[in-house]
C-alpha cells in the first residue's frame, strides 16, 4: 500500500498500488491475473520456496511453514535457500527501484514474509539503489528500505485498528447516545 499524508492511496477505482501484480519481467511466467512477469511470479513467497526445493513442504504445510523453513535453511548456510533468496532480492530491488523513481517515498517498508528475510534481501535491493547518482543515493540513504515490525499478524492488527476506528468515528456516533 501507499500511505501519503496519513491516508492510504486508493486510486480512482480502489486498485492503487497492487505491487504483486506489477509486471516487471516482460518474458516472465503468466500470472493468475492474466499478465506476464508480475512480481509474484518472480519473487512471491511460493515461487521462492519452490526454487529452494521446498515445494513439497509448501504443498503439505503451507506458505508460512515453508518460508520459515527457507529462512532456517538460509541461516544454516543452505546454498539453494540462499540462491532462491538472492534471486528474489534482485527482482525486489528492480521493483523497488521503480517505486522509488515513480513515487519518491521517504521510506519503503517491506512487509509480509519478506520482512523477516531483510538480511538476505538487502544486498540485492541495495544493488539497484547504488545505481543512482551520488546525490540521489545520499538523499535516499542506505536503509530507506526497512522491514515491517508487526510481523505476519500485521494485516490482522490493521483490520482490528480499522474496525475500532469505524466504531469510534465521530461521524458514525449518534448524537442521541
Amino acid at each position: 500500500i501507499v500511505v501519503t499524508r496519513g491516508e492510504i492511496l486508493v486510486g480512482g477505482h480502489g486498485l492503487a498500488f497492487v505491487p504483486g501484480h506489477m509486471a516487471i519481467d516482460p518474458n516472465g511466467a503468466e500470472c493468475a491475473c492474466g499478465q506476464r512477469g508480475c512480481l509474484v511470479t518472480v519473487a512471491g513467497p511460493e515461487v521462492v520456496v519452490t526454487a529452494a526445493g521446498l515445494g513439497g513442504l509448501l504443498a503439505d504445510q503451507g506458505v508460512t511453514t515453508a518460508v520459515s523453513e527457507l529462512l532456517r535453511r538460509a541461516d544454516a548456510g543452505d546454498a539453494a535457500a540462499r540462491e532462491a533468496l538472492s534471486s528474489a532480492a534482485m527482482w525486489l530491488g528492480r521493483f523497488l527501484n521503480l517505486v522509488l523513481v515513480g513515487l519518491d517515498p521517504s521510506v519503503i517498508v517491506l512487509g509480509g514474509y519478506w520482512a523477516a528475510a531483510i538480511d538476505y534481501l538487502r544486498p540485492g535491493i541495495d544493488q539497484f539503489f547504488s545505481a543512482f547518482a551520488p546525490g540521489a543515493r545520499a538523499a535516499y540513504g542506505k536503509h530507506m528500505v526497512r522491514p515491517a515490525t508487526l510481523g505476519l499478524r500485521a494485516n490482522i492488527i490493521g483490520a482490528v485498528d480499522q474496525a475500532i476506528r469505524a466504531c469510534f468515528d465521530e461521524s458514525a456516533v449518534s448524537e442521541e447516545v
